[in-house]
């Protein structure tokens, strides 16, 4: 039995055919839902909608900018993608690019830990779950260290209770992993996958587990 596709997407794919996805295997979609504490993605609702037709699992992630109130950038999300949650939600941890400049690195990494612990916490305490993790160790590694948890007057969060999501774009499953993380729950394995339903290229991912270990919780 092949392993079950999952994958993520956004405007950027455009126009998605979700029941060609789902009959060429796809079980599951994390699907772009908020872009720093203003910005929803423009094909949200409509991905959503249509992946839920197919009757493809749906989950969410935010993109986290760096230069915004993580608090904001929590409650945008949950604004935007509350109720409409089959899998965990998930957030966007990696480069802030404006041109080539990774913006991160204007924010000191005591703020950096700060900035993503308290987006954790935030979603912790309104949906009771740690979010999933997406990032890439290229990233993290640099961006934070060793660290591995946050506490602060607006909550505390532990790294290492997020379940990981990694960006490796390699052949087999990445055995380096950044701290407090020694396994990963998703890997996206390549961003430039081929599927029908999809005019362009899409991201494909693999779990390390069923689908029911990335589920919300009933």
């Amino acid at each position: 039995m092949s392993d079950p596709i999952v994958i993520d997407v956004s405007h950027w794919q455009g126009n998605i055919n979700w029941p060609k996805l789902a009959q060429a295997g796809v079980v599951a979609a994390f699907i772009k839902a908020t872009n720093g504490a203003f910005q929803t993605d423009d094909q949200y609702s409509h991905n959503v909608q249509g992946a839920r037709s197919a009757g493809i699992k749906v989950g969410s992630y935010h993109f986290m900018l760096s230069s915004q109130d993580p608090d904001l950038q929590a409650e945008k999300f949950l604004a935007t993608a509350s109720g409409v949650q089959d899998l965990l939600p998930a957030l966007d941890c990696e480069w802030d690019l404006k041109g080539k400049h990774d913006r991160w690195l204007d924010v000191p990494q005591k703020a950096r830990i700060a900035m993503i612990g308290r987006y954790v916490a935030h979603i912790k305490k309104a949906l009771g779950v740690n979010p999933i993790i997406y990032t890439a160790t290229s990233w993290w590694r640099p961006m934070l260290g060793t660290a591995t948890k946050y506490s602060g007057p607006k909550g505390a969060a532990n790294f290492g209770e997020c379940p990981l999501w990694i960006a490796a774009y390699t052949k087999i499953a990445p055995k380096v992993l950044p701290a407090p993380w020694a396994n990963w729950s998703i890997w996206q394995y390549t961003g430039a996958g081929k599927l029908p339903g999809v005019a362009g290229t899409v991201d494909i991912d693999k779990l390390s587990g069923t689908l029911d270990s990335i589920m919300m919780p009933h």
